[in-house]
């Protein structure tokens, strides 16, 4: 709307100038709901699974990013005590859980996890499934839904917490067990199911959890007034 606005005001060559007025345009897609019809082209430094969780990526900070994968309940263990060691700082995080059904859900942070116990806002983090498992088929992306707020909850007692209740899983004392539910916070699956799970299914059992984040290592905070900017070391 504001665009259509600005391009009757000024014309529409104004909207083609990356710096009109002599000011640098603002251009973040991550200040935006996630595509679900664009998919990002694998990195040569991806390998594995990681050349299919790639095409997630369009649009976001990690797109052109190599990405390391830092936690695997595998070999980590399922506490959220060592998901936030090995997690905490790290910036945007891509979160794959493996379910015993076959199924692969998860979902993407792009303000990462602090442990801090607070809510951590994103338009731009969203859903996604493999509903068959098989990840050389393209995934279904769902975006988040009802503005920026909630997108993920960054508390240890809650577990990895996509919205309250979009995705959770590995809650304490429950850390096998997923659940899902869309609509309020995420959009709902293509055929209007309300979760990621096949056949309508409100929880899974998870086999697996992975997080992938960027190679350039923990981010740093910088008080510039009142307001809190991070970067890189």
């Amino acid at each position: 709307m504001i665009e259509r606005f600005v391009s009757k005001l000024f014309g529409a060559k104004v909207l083609q100038d990356q710096n009109p007025g002599g000011l640098k345009r603002l251009d973040n897609p991550e200040m935006y709901p996630a595509p679900t019809d664009k998919y990002a082209e694998p990195l040569p430094s991806d390998s594995g699974d990681l050349k299919y969780y790639r095409q997630l990526l369009s649009d976001t900070q990690l797109e052109k990013t190599p990405l390391v994968k830092v936690f695997d309940t595998k070999v980590d263990g399922w506490t959220m005590e060592a998901f936030g060691t090995r997690l905490y700082t790290l910036g945007a995080t891509l979160v794959v859980v493996k379910l015993e059904s076959g199924e692969v859900v998860g979902g993407y942070n792009p303000s990462g996890w602090i442990g801090l116990g607070e809510d951590r806002n994103s338009m731009a983090a969203f859903l996604f499934c493999w509903p068959d498992g098989k990840l050389s088929e393209r995934p279904i992306k769902l975006p988040k839904r009802g503005g920026a707020a909630l997108s993920v909850l960054d508390y240890v007692e809650k577990g990895i917490c996509f919205a309250p209740d979009g995705l959770r899983c590995m809650v304490p004392g429950k850390e096998k067990l997923a659940r899902s539910r869309l609509g309020p916070y995420y959009a709902t699956m293509p055929d209007g199911s309300k979760t990621l799970f096949r056949d309508g299914r409100k929880e899974a059992v998870v086999k697996q959890v992975e997080c992938w984040v960027s190679v350039e290592g923990p981010e740093t905070y910088e008080l510039d007034g009142i307001l809190w900017k991070t970067g890189r070391a």
